[in-house]
């Protein structure tokens, strides 16, 4: 539960951590207020603050469907405001200092300076008209109690200054941050393009060379090499593409890898194979992705090398789903019955040893009915890629 929170707020901005925080803090508050009116049988108390329960359900319900922080921060605060100015205006009804406390904070955190300003200027300008029309109507209101008036006005007076050096220095301040943090994405995304551009540019070399030597057996190494250099070039083109600059969905670079790999295979024989690919679709660091690229790459290019020996069709399934302790990731092609020992042997063989090593999986190997690669992930292995 704590890791699920930490990625929660590892993904989530800052200002939309606030708003919730704010959401429920208002709800608390309110609901609060809701029980003590209802025991000490304030009823006119108990209505204002069920209106403003009300309310607020329909600006958290706005803020779920449009996502958008500055008008959902606007709504809590007129809401608020029209709360304070309705406990203003009624008699028997009992203002509530919370709610001049949540007012100004709602909006310091979130507006820019200048919005900030008008929103609060715009506040105090029907405070002033509601305290006069109090004042010059009823004889008996809150401003001819002194000492009721005068901790009305220095919480006002505390709150609008700390809000105010609050948002001018530390919003400023993380606006900094986030121009740096932006200028940084751009450069990061400009060096994922250079590197992919780079490691195509080494794969179309080593596939140049593969068509032009005649000897086979370095034409088959030459591919495969070919093949293993692209397989890291798609995890930058994905990770350039998307905007996402150090983790992407399993599921997505695994579609991409079989697709070229498929696609090269067409070009160069006359076998029509097919792949089911099951994955659970769970986002995880660009460093797992590269081993398991290289554990797809070589398990797809070994069935088709050494299983796939006659011309017609085939079928590949590839599977990555949760089970009770873990993840089990399964690849299986029903072609034909291997020797376990021959099929051991090679370096496509070592690279998966060594793919599976570093993703600290248990493999399971079996060639009874076909060939099948069964490896086992811990749960908490799993949480470190997504961590």
């Amino acid at each position: 539960m704590r890791r699920e929170i930490a990625l929660f707020l590892k993904r989530t901005h800052y200002k939309n951590i606030f708003i919730i925080g704010v959401y429920i803090a208002t709800f608390f508050i309110a609901s609060v207020s809701v029980v003590f009116n209802f025991i000490t049988h304030n009823y006119v108390s108990l209505e204002i603050n069920l209106i403003y329960l009300v309310l607020l359900l329909f600006s958290l319900y706005y803020f779920q469907k449009t996502k958008d922080v500055y008008k959902a921060s606007i709504s809590l605060f007129w809401i608020s405001a029209f709360i304070e100015v309705i406990f203003l205006l009624i008699h028997g009804a009992n203002i509530n200092l919370i709610y001049i406390v949540l007012l100004p904070i709602i909006i310091y955190m979130i507006l820019p300076f200048r919005k900030l300003i008008f929103h609060l200027s715009l506040f105090y300008a029907v405070i002033f008209v509601v305290l006069y029309y109090e004042c010059s109507i009823h004889p008996q209101s809150f401003l001819h109690n002194k000492k009721y008036l005068f901790n009305f006005i220095i919480a006002n007076s505390i709150i609008l200054f700390n809000g105010l050096v609050y948002n001018f220095v530390i919003n400023g301040f993380i606006e900094h941050l986030e121009r740096t943090n932006k200028e940084k994405n751009m450069l990061l995304k400009e060096l994922h393009h250079r590197v992919k551009n780079n490691l195509n540019l080494i794969s179309s070399i080593l596939g140049l060379n593969a068509l032009k030597t005649r000897n086979k057996e370095a034409k088959e190494i030459l591919r495969a090499n070919e093949h293993r250099i692209k397989s890291m070039a798609i995890v930058h083109e994905i990770l350039y593409k998307d905007g996402n600059l150090d983790k992407m969905s399993l599921q997505k670079y695994l579609q991409k890898i079989i697709h070229y790999i498929l696609e090269a295979e067409d070009e160069q024989s006359n076998k029509k194979i097919e792949v089911a690919l099951e994955v659970d679709d769970i986002i995880i660091d660009i460093n797992t992705l590269i081993f398991f690229g290289i554990l797809v790459n070589e398990l797809l290019t070994n069935s088709i090398k050494h299983s796939f020996r006659e011309a017609r069709d085939y079928k590949i399934t590839i599977t990555f789903k949760k089970k009770e302790q873990g993840y089990l990731f399964r690849y299986f092609d029903n072609t034909q019955k291997l020797d376990i020992v021959k099929l051991k042997n090679g370096f496509g063989s070592d690279l998966i040893s060594l793919a599976i090593m570093q993703l600290k999986g248990k493999l399971e190997l079996d060639t009874k009915k076909g060939l099948e690669y069964r490896v086992f992930f811990e749960e908490e292995v799993v949480s470190k890629w997504q961590s």
